[in-house]
């Protein structure tokens, strides 16, 4: 009897699962905010969609934590780009809100850093297909897409 018990149980914790994650998603459900992914994800399954704009972040530094990245529009800093601390040596993959794809091609972005308090402001035209950014000490490089 236990058993039999143990298997509707778990029959019936299955078929609500599915009926979970098969539930059509609501038309009136609140807009995706901006998304970001590391690039150093293990899971190769999944494969995401990038936009035009969207680039890696590196941090090539001599052993600086980047702890912020923000973009600059209309005089105002965005929130942080980043959800999470950036040691050297890793990337993160910056996924670029469609939304900004209508604005100023050269805007500026500021890097944060643990134990330093001055942020460090750069400019670069993103218009020109950005492949990847990598921060430095006191500089940055970039890739461009071909």
């Amino acid at each position: 009897m236990k058993q039999v018990v143990n298997i509707r149980l778990t029959l019936a914790l299955l078929f609500a699962a599915l009926l979970f994650t098969s539930a059509p998603m609501s038309a009136d459900a609140a807009p995706v905010p901006m998304q970001f992914m590391t690039t150093n994800t293990v899971d190769s399954t999944f494969v995401p969609i990038f936009g035009e704009y969207d680039f890696d972040l590196y941090n090539r530094t001599s052993g600086w934590v980047l702890n912020g990245f923000y973009t600059q529009e209309d005089g105002k800093w965005s929130k942080n780009w980043l959800t999470y601390k950036l040691p050297v040596g890793k990337s993160f993959r910056m996924l670029w809100s469609t939304a900004s794809d209508k604005g100023d091609c050269v805007v500026p972005f500021k890097v944060t850093w643990d134990d330093y308090d001055k942020p460090e402001v750069y400019r670069l035209d993103w218009c020109k297909g950005i492949k990847s950014v990598y921060l430095k000490d006191d500089t940055f490089t970039v890739d461009y897409k071909k």
